[in-house]
Formats: structure tokens, C-alpha cells, sequence
């Protein structure tokens, strides 16, 4: 009975994300800092090289926040490529949660409103599997049992 709870709050915390980068985000120019070999090739194309050792990149960034400047770090999959690099090399667009900067993705990165579907196949899933175990425990319980011998 956890399991479906679990798969419930993981779903409502997905949603809300996808929630805040749909209506509380802010579209912004970042200086790259600093990044990882996640994947190379053409613009991060996986399928150009085949250097690289995971399906996504991360940048350190530095993103104007607040009158000042806000150091993070986004993680852009390999085969999210951003509309352009901003103002050109050293810097790429992304959108941040204007009340939490920290909550920041790659501009076109459609992971958020795939992590909200995806858990809601499973939570729909683990109710069906949960209603078919426990109609099958009550049918057993309920089995009637054979009389005693005397």
C-alpha cells in the first residue's frame, strides 16, 4: 500500500515542476562556466563522435538573477539541442523558476512534461496491480472452507 503513496508523490512533485517552467519561468542568455564531457559531437549530437560517456552534459552557469548574477547548474540531454547558443560561444538559453533559480533547464528540454507522463503510466499501473491484489486476498478470505470431519 506504500508503493502506490510513493509513486503518488513523486507524480505531484513532477507535475508541479512541469507547472513552474510552464508558467513561472523566465527565459535567459547563460554564461557557461564551466562543463563535463557528457557527450561531444556536432552542436552535443550523441551519434556524431561516440565520445562521451553518459546521455546528457552538465554546464556550471551563470544566469542574471535579481539585480546580480546567480551561479547553478543545468544539465542538458544530448539530443535536446537549444534554438542557438545565445549570444554565441560560451553562452546558451535557458529558463529558470523565477522563484527559484535553481530549478533551471535548457530551453526546449522536454524532460519535465515527459517525467509527468511516464509517472503517471506507472501510477496507473501500480493501482491496477494494487485493486488486483487485494481483490485477490479478499477472495481467498472469503473462500469457503470445508467442513470439519468427525
Amino acid at each position: 500500500m506504500l508503493l502506490p503513496l510513493l509513486v503518488l508523490g513523486f507524480w505531484l512533485s513532477a507535475r508541479h515542476e512541469a507547472d513552474r517552467f510552464a508558467h513561472h519561468s523566465v527565459l535567459a542568455d547563460a554564461r557557461i562556466t564551466g562543463s563535463d564531457l557528457g557527450c561531444l559531437g556536432a552542436m552535443g549530437s550523441p551519434s556524431s563522435t561516440g565520445v562521451g560517456w553518459r546521455n546528457a552534459i552538465r554546464y556550471d552557469i551563470a544566469i542574471p538573477y535579481a539585480g546580480g548574477v546567480h551561479l547553478t547548474r543545468v544539465t542538458r540531454p544530448c539530443d535536446v539541442i537549444p534554438p542557438d547558443f545565445g549570444r554565441g560561444r560560451g553562452y546558451i538559453w535557458v529558463e529558470y523558476d523565477v522563484d527559484h533559480p535553481d530549478r533551471v533547464r535548457v530551453q526546449g528540454d522536454p524532460t519535465a512534461d515527459a517525467r509527468v507522463r511516464w509517472l503517471w503510466q506507472l501510477l496507473v499501473t501500480v493501482l491496477a496491480a494494487e485493486g488486483f491484489v487485494l481483490l485477490w486476498r479478499r477472495r481467498q478470505s472469503t473462500a469457503v472452507a470445508p467442513a470439519p470431519r468427525r
